[in-house]
């Protein structure tokens, strides 16, 4: 029992430090500034991944990060095209990752899909020149989606992929971080 209040003060502790830090995701606004995640990216992801961690359903030792700081959770799966051919869709920010997750209540909902099928080589996978497309809806009630930038593969992991991405929205938003996604398979048919 004394390990997992140990477990329990670790994550805390490493929560209150990305909390006092920021947590290295940017969003740039279409007036060039540029500012952390904050309320309008995906900090409230974040937090349910700080609450999980505090919690002791992970353990800080086995969370996935890049540069120091941690990936957000992601799960990803079969998905159309607009041809109706394969395609993969990766849900960026969910509350865990576990293919049952959804994003957390109030979180905003950031989709990047890839016209390709699930099986990614790792490296970069561009958006531009219709090859995907990404979508944030951050509850406003007005989605904006964007076709430039690209999804990139850092390592293959047993049950899916970490990786990055950078995006520029239609409306020159611009969404960058880090992710670990789960494979989950789904029963998709196109056409």
């Amino acid at each position: 029992m004394r390990h997992l209040s140990f477990q329990r003060s670790v994550g805390l502790l490493i929560a209150l430090g990305l909390a006092a830090c920021g947590d290295g995701k940017t969003m740039s606004g279409s007036d060039g500034g540029s500012t952390g995640a904050g309320a309008t990216d995906t900090s409230a992801s974040d937090t349910a991944t700080s609450e999980a961690s505090a919690s002791g359903s992970s353990s800080a030792a086995s969370e996935p990060t890049t540069g120091g700081v941690a990936a957000d959770p992601a799960k990803y799966g079969q998905a159309c095209a607009p041809d109706d051919g394969s395609a993969v869709e990766f849900s960026i920010g969910i509350a865990a990752r576990e293919c049952t997750a959804d994003f957390p209540e109030d979180a905003p909902i950031f989709r990047i899909t890839l016209y390709q099928g699930v099986a990614l080589p790792v490296g970069e996978h561009k958006l531009d020149g219709g090859l995907g497309f990404a979508y944030l809806d951050d509850g406003n009630g007005m989605p904006v989606t964007g076709d430039s930038g690209s999804l990139t593969i850092t390592a293959e992991v047993a049950d899916g992929y970490l990786g990055a991405y950078n995006v520029t929205l239609s409306d020159s938003t611009v969404l960058s971080g880090s992710f670990e996604a789960i494979y989950c398979p789904q029963d998709v048919v196109c056409g």
